[in-house]
């Protein structure tokens, strides 16, 4: 059989080959270069502790803890009209309440909501590997709180089978950081009690 007997073979067999070559070359290479580079803190808490989610937030790139009364009943008092023996109301009708606790006592009430359960992570995606913080380090921390990182990924918690975002029947869900179509998934230290995504709160991106 001369060549080009052989060339309708040649084509034949070649052509879907070079086309599988074609599509993985397309479909792996963006996913292998834009894999997310930059760390990020996460909060763990018990299911059974709720008021602990959202304690903890960014302002001005550092972590700040918010003001619960459900945690820090003993900072808070409600303002008293003694002339009138009535709680003090706003323009809106509410309540006003009065700060009594020292308003830069960050280090005071981040380590009562660790005393309560919450566990702060930082976690590099290179080595997709969690180091747990103590309060220390999470006060020295500069993040950015925004939705998106510098590099163009987004936490996210959903269903993935593989390392395309969307894609396959697994019923199994994670935590993820997605760009565009692509997802890696994130090993993350998840409370026992982890269950629907609740129990892990996203803070920041490390800046």
């Amino acid at each position: 059989m001369n060549m080009r007997e052989k060339l309708p073979l040649i084509l034949g067999l070649g052509l879907p080959v070079a086309f599988i070559i074609v599509v993985i070359i397309l479909v792996l290479f963006p996913a292998t270069n834009s894999l997310p580079k930059i760390n990020f803190v996460y909060t763990t808490n018990p299911s059974s502790r709720y008021e602990l989610q959202g304690a903890l937030v960014v302002v001005n790139g550092k972590v700040t803890v918010q003001n619960s009364p459900n945690i820090f009943s003993e900072c808070l008092d409600y303002e008293y009209d003694k002339q009138n023996n009535v709680m003090s109301l706003d323009m809106q009708g509410k309540v006003i309440q009065k700060d009594h606790c020292d308003v830069g006592a960050t280090e005071k009430r981040l380590t009562k909501l660790f005393s309560m359960g919450m566990n702060v992570f930082e976690h590099d995606p290179a080595k997709n590997e969690s180091r747990e913080l103590t309060v220390e380090e999470v006060l020295r921390l500069n993040l950015d709180d925004t939705r998106v990182s510098r590099d163009g990924f987004e936490f996210v918690y959903g269903r993935n089978n593989s390392d395309f975002y969307g894609f396959g029947n697994n019923y199994r869900q994670d935590y993820y950081l997605k760009n565009g179509r692509y997802a890696t998934d994130m090993n993350l230290v998840l409370p026992a009690s982890n269950q629907y995504g609740d129990g892990v709160t996203f803070i920041g991106w490390v800046r």
